[in-house]
């Protein structure tokens, strides 16, 4: 699946299209997105399963991401 996320170009279209954070300390749009996609590619049923991702070092490896956020960061905030 990760392989169908980079020919369409996910990542870089979450960087063109969504908003960025507000500042320099937090994750692209592309990390939210692409962690949540594969999550839910991969049999994930809830947030807290984002956590599982940091367990494949291999994939992340491959898709060049060094650090899933944490699932605590995807609660939509006031901004």
């Amino acid at each position: 699946m990760a392989e169908f996320n980079h020919g369409i170009e996910l990542r870089e279209l979450t960087d063109r299209y969504l908003p960025k954070h507000g500042s320099n300390l937090g994750f692209k749009p592309s990390v939210f997105v692409g962690s949540l996609v594969l999550m839910l590619q991969g049999g994930g049923r809830s947030l807290e399963d984002v956590r599982e991702l940091r367990y494949e070092e291999e994939l992340m490896k491959l898709i060049d991401i060094e650090k899933i956020p944490d699932p605590f960061f995807y609660v939509v905030r006031d901004i």
